[in-house]
């Protein structure tokens, strides 16, 4: 799996929990009472992904580069695709 690919899959899997957030979020605010036992449950399933959303986002900032992608850094592989030597990163 190259860095790209590894990226959208760390990104797509950050939409898939903030859709649970907010659905589990719009869920709880309808029912009237909000202290009962199903509500308790909801709202630690809501922290466990806003969890889950910060390590995600911690693992993207260890993999996404900073790099500026010099040219003295870009090579290309057999494929004859772009990639940046210095962060492993296809162009």
């Amino acid at each position: 799996m190259t860095v790209k690919k590894a990226i959208e899959v760390i990104e797509l899997a950050m939409q898939h929990y903030q859709t649970i957030v907010n659905g589990i979020t719009e869920l709880v605010s309808k029912w009237e009472d909000k202290d009962d036992m199903p509500s308790r449950m909801a709202k630690m399933l809501v922290i466990e992904a806003e969890q889950s959303i910060m390590v995600l986002k911690l693992i993207l900032k260890q993999i996404k580069p900073d790099c500026k992608h010099l040219k003295k850094y870009r090579d290309r592989d057999s494929k004859g695709n772009w990639y940046c030597t210095n962060c492993n990163l296809d162009l």
